[in-house]
């Protein structure tokens, strides 16, 4: 499911990409949702690899059952890193979703924006589930997950958790590197001129 997933989110950055033609924040809101996810999905990625160092499963969602119980620290970052994924707020794909979906409709995309919405409220289900199964259900045997995973756990749970609160000061950092990113539209525009240009002159020559 989560390598899946990239797929969709791949899909929100090409959106924040479409933005960058019309809105001067939409290289600044892909950076910032990359950052976003590759927090979410790395601490997500952890909690499946303490679960299968340990017993060797963590590749079902049966697997997931009763997390809550057997590991509840586990269980709660999971759980934030789902409702992260999904773009439920306060967490860093929430803000990350927002920025996006904010340029997309500075650039006049709004049918764009929308489309986001509803895939969001969509993969709601799946993300969810996990959610549910963790905490809804019994589960047997305890998780001792390795200190090495745990801390990434943790690192990833708490980067995630600061772009969640406090997005503003990161995504300013986000624009200021967007700076360096040579302007797209304007390079398409240039291209369309030249290519306008040569159209003409091969009429005269005609």
């Amino acid at each position: 499911m989560l390598a899946y997933s990239s797929i969709a989110h791949a899909g929100y950055i090409m959106i924040a990409v479409a933005a960058g033609m019309g809105s001067s924040d939409g290289v600044s809101s892909a950076l910032f949702y990359m950052f976003a996810y590759l927090f979410t999905n790395l601490g997500a990625f952890a909690v499946v690899i303490a679960l299968e160092r340990k017993q060797n499963e963590g590749t079902m969602l049966d697997d997931y059952k009763g997390l809550a119980k057997r590991s509840p620290l586990l269980a709660l970052a999971m759980a934030y890193f789902m409702l992260s994924l999904t773009g439920v707020p306060p967490t860093g794909g929430f803000s990350g979703k927002f920025f996006i979906f904010r340029a997309a409709i500075e650039a006049d995309l709004l049918w764009l924006a929308i489309i986001g919405v509803v895939t969001s409220v969509v993969s709601g289900y799946y993300y969810l589930r996990v959610v549910y199964l963790m905490y809804m259900h019994d589960g047997d045997g305890e998780v001792v997950a390795m200190p090495g995973v745990r801390l990434v756990v943790a690192i990833t749970a708490v980067a995630t958790i600061i772009l969640g609160f406090f997005p503003g000061a990161w995504f300013a950092i986000t624009r200021e590197a967007a700076c360096w990113v040579p302007d797209w539209s304007l390079a398409g525009k240039r291209v369309y001129q030249q290519i306008s240009r040569i159209k003409k002159i091969e009429g005269l020559n005609l």
